[in-house]
């Protein structure tokens, strides 16, 4: 009886998506400051289903897309990289199909330095960031408002419309 439960011991050990073996900047590490996050995963991800942002104290931190090169997923930063707390949310396809999620926290040290600062453009400015996050939950906001009126517009229609059951009329009182 026990010689068939070896191979299923075995089986249950086996990685069967990817996950995430090590990044750079480490999960929960402190730096001077970070010029790209690199995720190495336990096999090849998908390079057509890979999202990874950043957000740290100035908001969104990615400076174009993901690159992937195997097991390897790079996202390069935005120069002059805020000093203090940053979170990098990660999905990935794997290989086989299956989605794999996660976040690493990293914190830098050292803020952009004079030249970087003088260098910066104006919709890097708080102002244009507080804009950009109004319309992120404008556009759902909308959408939403659109769709209740809909609904309750055809609830109403669906209610002032005349019986058409087609049966023969009830009687009417005596």
């Amino acid at each position: 009886m026990l010689v068939g439960t070896g191979p299923v011991t075995s089986l249950s050990a086996l990685p069967l998506h990817a996950r995430l073996t090590a990044s750079s900047p480490a999960d929960g590490s402190t730096a001077r400051t970070v010029a790209e996050i690199v995720l190495t995963f336990s096999e090849q991800v998908n390079p057509s289903f890979v999202a990874v942002t950043v957000e740290g104290p100035e908001g969104d931190e990615t400076d174009g897309g993901p690159a992937v090169d195997g097991r390897e997923v790079r996202q390069t930063l935005v120069s002059g990289l805020a000093a203090g707390g940053h979170v990098a949310t990660f999905r990935v396809v794997s290989a086989d199909g299956h989605p794999v999620s996660g976040t690493v926290r990293f914190t830098t040290t050292q803020g952009p330095t004079a030249t970087q600062s003088a260098g910066a453009s104006a919709p890097s400015s708080p102002a244009s960031s507080t804009g950009s996050a109004t319309t992120s939950w404008a556009v759902p906001s909308l959408g939403a408002a659109l769709l209740a009126a809909a609904i309750g517009w055809a609830f109403w229609r669906s209610r002032s419309r005349p019986s058409d059951k087609g049966g023969p009329e009830e009687p009417r009182g005596p």
